[in-house]
């Protein structure tokens, strides 16, 4: 019988057509067969696909049967196989002697027989057959060609070879169906059989961000808002940003499925073809998200909206791979007549064995799945290296019609953090690229979009089938300038939704009520008249007291009565005119802590004193000059005292003016004799009261923005030592006017005296007046700030969820920076700890071992900082309060000035729109100017920033000094600051800003970004490798002295030296486990704001020596350190330049003996030993005459032991250490035997006892695999 040879020919079958009455052959009719046959397995092959259709599948019931159900297949020779199901209750050896199909030969393979087929010889039942668990179901169609049968006497209808076709149902082990389907076999099978390379691709899901506050109770019993809430620092909430990307392992998963996708995938995507790889993508994703907590970038959220995305198109991608099936001209010779159709045991939840339908690509979605899948990975690429935030004051802000996130990432518009290259735009969306309308798709950048105003400006037109508004620019801007943009852009577009303003870091003392005139008018007017009648009151006192005369005892020159001026000759009679005077009990203060601040006298005040403090301690207030403005500052008079007080102290205390006026009345000789009583009621009582008046005026807000805890707490200080020396005169005044034992003699100013003096007994209560107003203003402080607080918001509205924009009816809320909050360092954290008397474990930890664990270190800090935090709030710490949160609470440096936005969040609904926005409210300055940055670093800061200025043809001015260059640059008509061109001098100090001459809030420092690098020596090992010691030196240059160190040694330790600037660290090792250890050191310098960091890593090599040998060794040179001190009996010179250097050279080798005997300091032996045996040598040499001598004797013993020093230190090292010092060894060896020879020619005796003898000979036991000593002792031998 013949056999049909399959091969790899494509050639065409060809025939003829027929003429009439024409003879047709065999050849001829064949051919015709052969051509229809042929097209149509062509047919099914191209035009559908092959592999099964439907059915065949395979059930088995163990040790019972094998059933095959109904279905179809198409082989890749084309044959269409039709079969009609079976069930199978036993097998048989196969033997393809037939067909002989070239995939089965030399394989063993079992044929199924059904239950009528049970009686054929060799047929087994199932429960028999062995090693069915390990066996794969084969659908075979056995295609061969019968020998030709010739005629008989009555007929040739048998001849012609007959063309058999048998389907057999096969089964065959494993490891050969691999074989028959490997890539080289069956390539169709090899390329698409992915199911579990599919399954193994991971699964990617990222955690949302959820805003959420956190309540912790006070020390007023108050819930309130923690400041480890996400809402209400700025720090934590990108530090929650900054978890959700990189502590969840959402990264090492992406980038594991796209390193899958390229290798696993590759061959059926053709990745080859795109030009990209996985390396590169996974680089770009380590670089984007490459920051930590202390410099997580603005923009965030943003990179967090890409992980999204990438994640979005990875699944897309995934979805897409399972049914990437789809092949053109598939190989005939894959499975030519054979169908793999399971095997019967899965031993997974698919089948590894079968064969799928592979569709032509003219099937419907064929090859547009191959395509979408390439262009997905092509967007995938570019958005990892187009990722681009453009510069907050170069962009403008833009609504852009988009999808909702429920649609696939290619339907949404692009968004603005892409750089919109044609590439990307070209990628976007497969399916308008398909149809040609790849600038169709909406987004921010339109420069590479279609030109078409419905692209450009998709806001004019229908965009009802767009679910959702891309809100963006306004990141990096000042929210009012945002805030009032996008509501121009709203209004005029029409767009249904509500927009929202809200602060983060937002603090009480930050609202200015002159921001907010509406909302304190009234106070404002209450202030007013209480000022007024304060001023008219304080009039009234300077003009009076300051009139007394100083040439004329006891007169007043300006007091008169009736137009005449009182005389001095008043009678001091009891029917005199009586001034009735109110006495007041009280006690007189202490004058040297008058004008201490007493907050304490403030009660109920529920407001960050210690914040209030820091802000105002610097106020300089507006000078109220009502006491100088009605002083009377005669030549002849008091006031003139006073005047020239307040002008030498113009800040100074009551006791400085009082003091300066005290002094100047003493030096007047004519008051001197002046009566004791009427001196103390004409110049002593009126000058402390024009004193403490003074300075008490200079406490009085001339607005309700200038009243704080301190102001009040001065004001109410003053007042009240005032009015206790006013309670005091009066009763003075009393005793002198109505005692009838005074001698005071009434001149006639006394009623108007006592009547000013009543007058602020009663005023003692103004501070009062003023405290109910400040608390009032207070209230309605924190009623503004509740509105503009984003956690107070939080409270109010659950569910706000960053979106990058907002659907249609809903909020659009941006969130802006509050103030920086100030930090300082703290120099003895361990000594801060322990005053804190903290018992949480990771203190405690801290404090025993100096170290904050060597596992758990970020977990232990993260639970420390939140310990602290809580501890803080709740007023457990009190007077450690601010040292342990700057110490512990370390805020990310944010370089970010204040008013800017940071963060945008969405709600699906409308709110707040029953009153306008707090935002609203505050006034748009007339004259602006604002940068992005509060800080630069000179280094890193390539492109200059852009100013924000109004109005907009302001020109700008750096406020330097004359000859200085403040970085202001104009460009194009806009004004830039550029740190490159500032003068050096300016560097580290605050540079103001103006625009048309007026000042402005711009400012900005510029520190020089710290360039320097590190070296370390080589580690010295202690304790058997147990301890290893390093020394770092820093190598930096041309920066201020103020720079500070922080050393991360690589072993989660926290020294005290770790501030440094050249430390030394003592590493302690394990080597149980590996014979190496390498540490990643990491030296971060820091100037001003700017630090950056450098890292090597250090190599921990174990010393490799014989235990053995190092202890014998470092007994013998214990032993011979003991036998020097023998011979320290010579003179003391040589005591000097032999003897002491030998003893400190023993004590140092004994001290570092496994570093030395290990081989790690055969570098420096040179130098120990060179000099120091020379100058013996040569001293040995000066006294050969004199060998009799104690001190000749002493030196040639001193000499052997250095030599045997040295050679101990050779003698346990292992081999590579010798050789690689082979070449200066050598010489070295070469010298000792020069002197030696030297020795013999002067017939000097260095070995008369043989204990250097003895000593080589030992040392060649030890030393027989190294060459170099083993020549060099022998020799040495030999000259002994």
């Amino acid at each position: 019988m013949a056999t049909i040879k399959l091969n790899k020919e494509t050639k065409e079958p060809a025939y003829r057509r027929f003429v009439s009455d024409q003879v047709l052959t065999a050849t001829q009719l064949n051919d015709v067969v052969d051509h229809f046959e042929r097209q149509d397995s062509l047919s099914r092959v191209c035009l559908s696909g092959v592999g099964i259709v439907c059915g065949l599948q395979v059930k088995y019931t163990e040790n019972t049967s094998v059933e095959v159900t109904k279905g179809c297949a198409v082989t890749t020779d084309g044959d269409l196989i039709s079969f009609e199901g079976a069930t199978y209750t036993g097998a048989k050896v196969f033997e393809d002697s037939e067909a002989k199909y070239e995939r089965f030969i030399d394989i063993p393979i079992l044929e199924l027989k059904t239950a009528t087929n049970a009686e054929e010889s060799g047929v087994e039942i199932i429960g028999k057959v062995s090693n069915l668990a390990n066996m794969v179901v084969i659908l075979y169609l056995e295609y061969y060609s019968k020998d030709e049968t010739p005629c008989t006497s009555s007929d040739c209808d048998t001849q012609g070879q007959e063309q058999a076709a048998k389907i057999r149902v096969l089964l065959m082990n494993k490891e050969n169906v691999k074989t028959i389907s490997n890539k080289d076999n069956d390539p169709i099978f090899d390329k698409f059989n992915n199911t579990k390379k599919y399954i193994d691709l991971p699964e990617i899901a990222i955690r949302r961000i959820i805003l959420q506050n956190s309540y912790i109770t006070n020390a007023n019993g108050e819930d309130v808002i923690s400041q480890n809430s996400n809402t209400a620092d700025y720090a934590k909430l990108k530090e929650s940003y900054r978890k959700v990307i990189q502590d969840t392992g959402v990264l090492a998963q992406l980038k594991n499925g796209v390193d899958k996708l390229f290798t696993d995938f590759g061959s059926l995507i053709g990745t080859d073809s795109l030009k990209i790889k996985s390396a590169n993508i996974n680089k770009g994703i380590d670089n984007l998200f490459d920051f930590n907590v202390k410099n997580i970038p603005i923009d965030v959220q943003y990179r967090f909206d890409l992980l999204l995305d990438l994640l979005d198109t990875y699944n897309e991608i995934k979805q897409l791979i399972f049914d990437l099936r789809a092949t053109c001209c598939p190989e005939r010779t894959a499975f030519p007549k054979h169908v793999l159709l399971g095997e019967l045991e899965p031993t997974e939840t698919y089948v590894q064995f079968r064969h799928d339908f592979y569709p032509a690509p003219i099937i419907p979605h064929g090859t547009e799945k191959l395509k979408k899948i390439k262009s997905l990975l092509l967007r995938f690429h570019l958005m990892v290296t187009e990722y681009d935030i453009p510069q907050s004051t170069a962009s403008l802000i833009k609504v852009t019609p988009s999808k909702k996130c429920d649609k696939t990432l290619g339907n949404r518009s692009i968004p603005y953090y892409y750089g919109v290259t044609t590439q990307l735009v070209e990628n976007w969306d497969y399916e308008k690229t398909r149809k040609f309308a790849a600038g169709d798709n909406l987004g921010y950048r339109t420069e590479n979009l279609a030109k078409r105003d419905a692209v450009q400006n998709p806001l004019d037109y229908d965009i009802c089938a767009n679910g959702f508004y891309r809100i963006e620019g306004h990141l990096g801007k000042d929210y009012r300038t945002a805030l009032a943009d996008l509501d121009v852009i709203k209004s005029e577009k029409g767009l249904p939704f509500e927009i929202k303003v809200l602060s983060i870091d937002e603090t009480l003392d930050s609202i200015d009520p002159a921001d907010y005139e509406c909302e304190f008018d009234d106070l404002n007017t209450v202030l007013k008249a209480w000022r007024a009648e304060q001023n008219c009151l304080n009039a009234s006192i300077s003009k009076f007291f300051s009139g007394f005369s100083l040439k004329e005892q006891g007169a007043h020159k300006y007091y008169t009565l009736n137009n005449a001026r009182v005389v001095s000759e008043v009678t001091s009679t009891a029917e005199a005119v009586k001034p009735k005077i109110t006495i007041k009990t009280t006690n007189t203060g202490n004058i040297g802590t008058l004008l201490q601040p007493r907050t304490s006298l403030i009660s109920g005040l529920k407001l960050d004193v210690n914040a209030l403090n820091a802000n105002f301690k610097n106020l300089v207030y507006k000078r109220d000059t009502v006491i100088e403005d009605n002083l009377k500052t005669d030549e002849d008079v008091l006031g003139k005292f006073i005047d020239k007080a307040i002008k030498e102290k113009p800040e100074g205390s009551a006791v400085d003016i009082a003091s300066i006026v005290k002094t100047e009345v003493d030096k007047d000789p004519q008051m001197s004799g002046w009566d004791a009583e009427v001196r103390k009621v004409a110049i002593d009582q009126p000058y402390e009261i024009l004193a403490y008046t003074k300075v008490a005026t200079r406490f009085i807000p001339n607005n309700v923005s200038e009243m704080n805890v301190d102001r009040i707490g001065s004001y109410e200080a003053t007042v009240e030592d005032l009015c206790d020396r006013v309670e005091s005169f009066k009763k003075n005044m009393t005793s002198l006017l109505f005692n009838k034992d005074s001698k005071y003699v009434r001149r006639g100013y006394e009623e108007q005296y006592a009547l000013l003096l009543n007058q602020l007994s009663v005023n003692c209560c103004a501070a009062e007046k003023m405290k109910v107003l400040f608390e009032e203003i207070e209230e309605r402080k924190k009623r503004i700030l509740e509105q503009k607080l984003l956690s107070k918001f939080v409270e109010k509205h659950a569910g706000l969820e960053h979106k990058a924009g907002v659907e249609p009816g809903g909020t659009f809320v941006m969130v802006y920076k509050g103030k920086n909050r100030a930090t300082k360092s703290v120099a003895n954290l361990t000594d801060l700890l322990t005053r804190s008397n903290i018992s949480i474990n990771p203190i405690k930890n801290y404090l025993d071992k100096g170290t904050l664990g060597k596992t758990t270190g970020r977990e232990e800090i993260d639970f420390l900082n939140t310990e602290l935090q809580r501890r803080f709030e709740t007023g457990e710490l009190k007077e450690l309060n601010t040292e342990l949160q700057d110490a512990f609470l370390f805020r990310p440096t944010a370089n970010v000035t204040e008013n800017t936005v940071v963060a945008d969040f969405a709600l699906p609904y409308m709110c707040c729109s029953d009153c306008s926005p707090v935002a609203f409210i505050v006034p748009k300055a007339t004259v602006s100017l604002r940068l992005p940055k509060d800080f630069v670093c000179l280094g890193d800061e390539s492109t200059p920033l852009a100013f924000e200025v109004s109005p907009a043809d302001g020109v700008v001015a750096a406020d330097v000094g004359e000859g200085l260059v403040g970085g202001v640059e104009q460009t194009d008509g806009k004004f830039f600051f550029n740190a490159s061109l500032l003068s050096e001098e300016l560097l580290g100090q605050e540079i103001k800003f103006t625009v048309n001459g007026q000042f402005t809030d711009a400012k900005i420092t510029v520190f020089r970004e710290p360039v320097f690098d590190f070296t370390f020596s080589e580690p010295r090992f202690f304790k058997n490798n147990a301890i290893a010691l390093v020394n770092f030196t820093s190598q930096i240059d041309e920066l201020s002295q103020e720079v500070t160190y922080f050393w991360d040694f690589g072993d989660d330790t926290l020294p005290d030296n770790n501030t440094d600037e050249n430390p030394r660290h003592e590493y302690q090792l394990d080597f149980s486990e590996k014979n190496v250890i390498s540490l990643t050191v990491t030296l971060t310098v820091t100037n001003g704001k700017c630090s950056h960091s450098e890292t090597h890593d250090i190599v921990f090599e174990p010393e490799i020596v014989a235990e053995t040998c190092i202890e014998e060794t470092q007994q013998d040179i214990i032993a011979d350190n003991d036998s020097l001190s023998k011979f320290n009996e010579i003179s003391t010179e040589l005591r000097k330049i032999i003897y002491n250097p030998t003893s400190a050279l023993y004590k140092e080798v004994i001290e570092n003996s496994v570093s030395f005997l290990s081989g790690k300091l055969n570098d420096d032996l040179n130098n120990l030993f060179g000099n120091l045996m020379e100058t013996t040598a040569g001293s040995i040499l000066e006294r050969s005459n004199s060998q009799d001598t104690k001190v000749f004797s002493a030196l040639l013993n001193i000499y052997r032991l250095q030599i045997q020093l040295f050679y101990s230190i050779l003698c346990c090292q292992p081999k590579d250490r010798i050789e690689k010092i082979a070449k200066p060894l050598d010489a070295f060896l070469k010298g000792i035997e020069d002197t030696l020879t030297a020795f013999e020619k002067n017939k000097i005796k260095i070995d008369e006892t043989g204990e250097l003898k003895d000593f080589l000979n030992t040392l060649l036991e030890k030393v027989t695999d190294l060459g170099l000593l083993v020549d060099h002792f022998k020799k040495q031998l030999e000259l002994l």
